[in-house]
């Protein structure tokens, strides 16, 4: 299969050094400046946000060599939940995503507040992660999310990283997105694919991997940067073409069925729809004996082909391995 072209650019962009303005007890504030301006961003993000970060806590999960894959993968969970949802909308009060060995939950400027959208908890998230990534701390620590309003910083809300040194339940985000309603799988395990509860359909993503191995932190950073795209468009827009902004040396991108087998009538893909089934690649692979390849994906509603994706990498070649099927089902 032909990649899509490339356009893509990758994007930095420069995060504000500010005085505080409010104070919060009982914790000291580490400016993520220094860290994050030299990192690669979405440039989704406007530069007047930013984030503080506490002092790091406990180390989450049941010892510090899991810490960086749980909280990577997880992550993606409550960010696909958040960007399925109207991007400003508030969060309802106290949100909270709770997976094995850590939870993350989300506040207002104080305590029990919501926060005033679902962009803001969007961005916080992933600046936090892009913090704790850059210096390799995973750890119980609170961000504090700001907005630069006419020089002066205006703290907006509060993201919270709490460590369990047990599996306190969960494997998901344990408030999703109203409209989402769940749908019959038919528990088959069997098939070489992912099935999705989708407002009109099931979404399913039949996978086949082949080519060259992939750095597991570049496939993930990829989706991230996918699913902050995704977000700033309406979710049931059709998606005639995409390609992730490019953070790292996996090139991701779907597009409509062409030609003949382009879609003249419902359904059709959707930004929905694409997320569902881009959002849960990392941890199917990784599900998979930790099997981090190039692919493809046919991503179809009910059966029907409705878009195709390719994650591949983009980099020198130097060769392949033979091509494989995916053996991924959802649990």
């Amino acid at each position: 299969m032909q990649l899509f072209s490339r356009w893509a650019t990758v994007f930095t962009y420069f995060i504000l050094f500010h005085e505080t303005v409010t104070a919060f007890p009982h914790a000291s504030t580490i400016e993520t400046r220094d860290v994050l301006n030299t990192t690669v961003l979405n440039a989704t993000i406007p530069s007047t946000f930013f984030i503080r970060a506490s002092e790091p806590g406990a180390t989450i999960g049941p010892s510090p060599s899991t810490a960086k894959t749980q909280v990577l993968l997880r992550t993606i969970e409550a960010l696909r939940t958040l960007a399925l949802a109207d991007y400003n909308q508030p969060l309802t009060q106290h949100e909270s995503y709770v997976f094995p060995y850590f939870s993350i939950s989300f506040d207002g400027p104080t305590p029990g507040a919501p926060m005033v959208a679902h962009r803001y908890a969007l961005w916080g998230l992933y600046q936090a992660i892009m913090y704790m990534l850059s210096t390799n701390q995973f750890s119980e620590r609170t961000f504090r999310l700001y907005q630069d309003e006419r020089s002066v910083p205006v703290l907006i809300g509060q993201i919270h990283f709490s460590s369990s040194r047990r599996s306190i339940g969960g494997n998901g985000a344990i408030i999703r997105p109203p409209a989402l309603t769940a749908r019959d799988t038919n528990n088959d395990t069997s098939a070489t694919s992912l099935s999705f509860p989708y407002r009109s359909g099931i979404v399913t993503g039949d996978f086949r991997l082949f080519g060259l191995q992939l750095d597991k932190t570049e496939v993930i950073l990829t989706v991230y940067a996918a699913i902050l795209q995704m977000a700033t468009h309406a979710k049931s827009h059709r998606v005639t073409e995409f390609v992730a902004p490019e953070v790292s040396k996996v090139y991701l991108a779907a597009r409509e069925p062409q030609g003949k087998s382009a879609r003249t009538q419902p359904p059709f893909l959707t930004y929905e729809a694409l997320l569902w089934a881009v959002g849960d690649i990392p941890e199917e692979m990784a599900g998979n004996d930790n099997n981090w390849r190039e692919g493809t994906m046919s991503i179809k509603i009910d059966g029907i082909w409705v878009g195709t994706a390719n994650f591949v990498y983009n980099g020198p070649r130097i060769g392949y391995g033979s091509p494989i099927d995916g053996n991924m089902t959802t649990a």
